[in-house]
C-alpha cells in the first residue's frame, strides 16, 4: 500500500523539482519562471518586510494624540519622533525590498517581467518616506514610474509622490500628479479618496481653506470610519477658521456620529457644533444638552471641557457673568487634564484681563503657562504676557505696602499693637485652615492615584496586571505633581530652586534698572515671626526721615507702574490715569521724576489721538523745565543719551567709583548731589563714613539707613552688615 502511495506521488514531486529547476533562472521569459520569483517575492520577503512596516505604522498611530485646538494632519504618524520610532522596521522593510529586487528582478530584453519587484520598490518608498527620508522615498518610486508607467503600482507611486511633495511645500509639484491621476479613467477607487486628501494638503499649504475643506468632505466619503471621522473634523476646523460656521457645524457634527481612533474626538466635535450650532437649537437648549452629556459616567473625565464650551456659549451671547461661572467649573473638573485645565484658566484669564481685573488675570494667566505643555501655540503666546502681568501685580502690592506703611504710621502705637495682635490671630487661623485644606487635597490626590493603579495597566508589563513598576503610571505620576505643584508652584528645573523668586527683577533705583539689585524690597516677617506683632510694628515707619523715604518708595513706584501699564501690559489709558494721578498727588513740589511723567504724558496723549491736550503737557513740560533733556526732545531738539541721565543718578555713579577706588572723601563730597536717592545715597554714606571714622560710626550709620529707610534693599542689607558685626538693627 505504502509502495502504491509512493509511486503515485512520485512523478508530482518530480515534475514539481523540474519546475523549480527551471522557474529558477531570470533571464527566461516564461510562466514558470515569471510564476515562482512572483510568487516567492510576494509571500516570503515582501511578506515580511510588509508586515513590519505595517505593525510599526500602527503602532504609530495608536501613540499618536491629536492636540484638537490645532489643525489635525490629514495623515497622522509623520512627526519626527514618530519617524524615529519607525526607523528600525523601515530598515528591516528596506532590507526586505532590495532583497526582493536583487533576487527575483527579471529584466528580459530591457523590461521588468515580474510585477512582485515593482511592489518592492513601493515598499521600499514607503518605508524611505515614513522614516523621514522623502528624497530616496521618491528615487524609489521612480523606478515604478519609469518601469510600469501604465500599471496599478505606478497609480499608487504616483500619488505617494504627491503626498511627498505636499508634505514638503511643492504644491506645484503635487498638482501636477493629483491632475495626471484624475485624468486616468483607470484610476483604482481605493484610491480616489486618498487623491482628493493629498489636494487638501496642497490647498492648505496654499492657504485655499474653503478648497482644502471641499477636498476634504470629499475624501471623507470613501475611507474607512475611523478616518472619514478625522477628515471631517478636519474639515470642520478648516471651515471654522474661514468663518464659515454652518459649514464647520455640519462637519463636526458628521465627524460625532462616525467612530473615530480616539472618543476624545467625538466629545470634541459634539462640543464645537453645538458652540458654532447656528440654526434651530436655542443657547438654553445647547447648555441643558452639554450639562446632560457631562452627567453621563462615560463623559467623566471630559466634563472639564464641557463646562469649557457652556462658557464659550455664554460669551457668545454677551452673559459674562455665567461665563466666569462656567470656566471656574471648567478648572475645577479638569483635574485629570492639566492641557485642558490650562485652557480654561487661559481663557478666564483674557476675560479678566478684557476687563482690566490684572491682579485675577494674573493668576490665571500664570497657571495657563504652567500646565499647558511644551510647543503650545497658547504657552508661547502667554509666556510674555504672563511676565507683564507679574511685573505689574508686583508693582501694584509694592506700592500698595508702601501706602499702608504711611496709613499705618499716623496710628498711635496701641492702635498699632492692637491691630497687629488681631492681624497675627486672624493670620494663625488662615495658616491653619490652609494646611487642611491642602491635607484633605493631598489625601484625595493619594486616593485617586491608588484608584487608578488599580485601574490602568502601565508601563512595560501592560496587561500584566498590578505589578507594573509605579513610575509608568501616569495617574500616579500625575497625583504626585499635582501634590508637588500645590506644595512648591511650578520650579524651573534649575539648582537651588527653592530659593530662587519668581518675582525678582524690580530694582529702586529712580525709576532706572539695576543690575545689582534683585528685587522690590519686603521685609515682611518670615517663619515663627510671621506671628509676631512686634515684627510688624517694627515695619511702620515712626521719624519723618523715614516717612519721607517711604513716600519716595511710593513716589517712584507710581512711575514705574505707569511704564509697565504703557509699555508691558499695554493699555495706554490706565497708565495715563496713573501718570494724571501722579501730577495731581506730587506735580510742582520739585521732584526729579515729574519732567519724565510730563514728557509720557505728551507721548501718551498724543498716541491715544488726544492732540490738545498732548500740546498741553507739552507746553507745561517745557515751562516748568526748560533746561531739563526731555524737555529739549519734547521741542524736536536731539539730545546724547547721557545727557538724559538723572544729574542724581549720575553723581551716585561717579560717588560710588570713588569709593570703590578708595576715595571716600571724593565720595562724601559728591553726596549731596545725590540725595533724591533716599536709601542708596544713605548707604553708601554708611559705608563711606565708616572708612574714614571707624567701626562705631560705621554702626550708627548702618542704624540710621535701617530706621530712617526702612523696607528697601538698602535697609536690608544694612542690616546683613550689622548681622555680620554681631549687632542689632534695634
Amino acid at each position: 500500500m505504502r509502495y502504491i502511495c509512493a509511486m503515485r506521488i512520485l512523478p508530482a514531486g518530480l515534475l514539481v523539482l523540474v519546475l523549480l529547476g527551471i522557474g529558477c533562472s531570470r533571464s527566461v521569459d516564461k510562466v514558470p519562471n515569471r510564476l515562482y520569483h512572483r510568487t516567492t517575492a510576494q509571500f516570503n520577503v515582501l511578506f515580511n518586510g510588509r508586515e513590519a512596516l505595517l505593525e510599526a505604522q500602527r503602532q504609530a498611530e495608536k501613540n499618536h494624540k491629536d492636540a484638537v485646538d490645532e489643525w489635525l494632519p490629514v495623515y497622522p504618524g509623520r512627526t519626527k519622533a514618530a519617524q524615529q520610532a519607525m526607523e528600525t522596521a523601515a530598515r528591516r522593510a528596506i532590507e526586505k525590498a532590495g532583497k526582493a529586487i536583487k533576487e527575483h528582478s527579471m529584466m528580459v530584453g530591457g523590461r521588468q517581467k515580474n510585477t512582485a519587484v515593482f511592489e518592492a520598490y513601493l515598499l521600499m518608498g514607503d518605508a524611505y518616506g515614513a522614516s523621514g527620508q522623502p528624497y530616496k522615498a521618491m528615487e524609489a518610486y521612480g523606478q515604478v514610474l519609469r518601469n510600469a508607467s501604465k500599471s496599478k503600482a505606478a497609480q499608487k507611486a504616483k500619488w505617494a509622490t504627491a503626498r511627498l511633495y505636499a508634505e514638503q511645500g511643492n504644491a506645484m509639484a503635487a498638482a501636477n500628479l493629483l491632475e495626471e491621476l484624475e485624468r486616468d479613467p483607470e484610476l483604482i477607487r481605493p484610491l480616489k479618496p486618498h487623491v482628493h486628501a493629498v489636494w487638501s494638503m496642497v490647498h492648505l499649504k496654499e492657504k485655499r481653506l474653503d478648497e482644502a475643506v471641499e477636498a476634504l468632505l470629499k475624501a471623507a466619503e470613501g475611507v474607512s470610519p475611523a478616518t472619514s471621522a478625522r477628515w471631517y473634523f478636519l474639515a470642520g476646523q478648516l471651515a471654522q477658521k474661514n468663518e464659515d460656521l454652518d459649514q464647520a457645524s455640519r462637519a463636526y457634527r458628521k465627524c460625532a456620529r462616525g467612530t473615530p481612533e480616539e472618543y476624545t474626538l467625538v466629545v470634541e466635535a459634539t462640543l464645537r457644533a453645538a458652540m458654532l450650532e447656528s440654526g434651530g437649537l436655542s443657547e438654553a437648549k445647547r447648555i441643558a444638552s452639554l450639562k446632560k452629556l457631562a452627567k453621563e459616567n462615560k463623559n467623566a473625565q471630559y466634563r472639564g471641557q464641557v463646562y469649557y464650551a457652556i462658557a464659550q456659549i455664554y460669551l457668545q451671547a454677551g452673559k459674562r457673568d455665567q461665563a466666569y461661572e462656567a470656566f471656574g467649573q471648567s478648572v475645577s473638573m479638569s483635574t485629570a487634564q492639566p492641557e485642558q485645565k490650562g485652557l480654561s484658566h487661559a481663557a478666564r484669564g483674557q476675560m479678566y484681563f478684557e476687563d482690566k481685573a490684572y491682579p485675577k488675570a494674573q493668576l490665571d494667566v500664570d497657571s495657563a503657562v504652567q500646565l499647558l505643555p511644551e510647543g503650545h501655540r497658547l504657552k508661547t503666546e502667554w509666556a510674555k504676557r504672563r511676565t507683564a502681568l507679574n511685573r505689574l501685580v508686583a508693582e501694584l502690592n509694592y506700592a500698595e505696602l508702601q501706602d499702608s506703611l504711611l496709613r499705618l504710621s499716623e496710628w498711635s502705637n496701641t492702635e498699632l499693637q492692637a491691630f497687629f495682635t488681631q492681624y497675627v490671630g486672624q493670620l494663625r487661623l488662615a495658616d491653619a485652615k490652609s494646611l487642611e485644606q491642602k491635607r484633605k487635597a493631598d489625601e484625595i490626590a493619594r486616593m485617586n492615584a491608588e484608584r487608578g493603579a488599580l485601574l490602568a495597566d502601565a508601563g512595560p508589563t501592560a496587561g500584566g496586571g498590578g505589578n507594573a513598576w509605579l513610575f509608568y503610571n501616569p495617574q500616579i505620576r500625575a497625583a504626585s505633581l499635582a501634590t508637588f505643584t500645590r506644595q512648591w508652584g511650578d520650579r524651573p528645573d534649575a539648582d537651588n530652586w527653592k530659593w530662587k523668586s519668581a518675582s525678582s527683577g524690580f530694582a529702586d533705583n529712580g525709576g532706572e534698572s539695576s543690575e545689582s539689585e534683585e528685587g522690590l524690597a519686603s521685609n515682611e516677617p518670615t517663619g515663627e515671626e510671621r506671628y509676631n506683632a512686634e515684627a510688624y510694628l517694627s515695619q511702620v515707619p515712626k521719624t519723618e526721615a523715614s516717612k519721607d523715604t517711604v513716600r519716595s518708595q511710593l513716589r517712584k513706584s507710581k512711575v514705574r507702574l505707569g511704564a509697565i501699564y504703557r509699555d508691558e501690559v499695554g493699555d495706554l489709558e490706565e497708565a495715563i490715569a496713573v501718570y494724571q494721578n501722579w501730577v495731581t498727588t506730587y506735580g510742582q513740589k520739585g521732584h526729579p521724576e515729574e519732567p519724565l511723567v510730563w514728557f509720557a504724558l505728551h507721548r501718551m496723549y498724543a498716541q491715544n489721538k488726544q492732540p490738545l491736550r498732548s500740546e498741553e503737557a507739552k507746553n507745561t513740560l517745557v515751562q516748568r523745565f526748560p533746561t531739563h533733556p526731555v524737555a529739549r526732545m519734547a521741542l524736536g531738539e536731539k539730545v546724547d543719551p547721557v545727557e538724559q541721565e538723572d544729574p542724581s543718578v549720575v553723581a551716585y555713579q561717579k560717588a560710588l567709583e570713588a569709593f570703590v577706588a578708595g576715595n571716600a572723601q571724593e565720595a562724601l563730597r559728591l553726596m549731596p548731589q545725590t540725595k533724591a536717592l533716599g536709601a542708596k545715597t544713605a548707604l553708601l554714606n554708611a559705608l563711606c563714613v565708616g572708612k574714614i571714622e571707624g567701626e562705631k560710626a560705621y554702626i550708627s550709620a548702618l542704624k540710621t539707613v535701617v530706621t530712617s529707610h526702612p523696607n528697601t534693599p538698602e535697609a536690608a542689607q544694612a542690616e546683613n552688615y550689622l548681622m555680620a558685626l554681631g549687632e542689632s538693627s534695634k
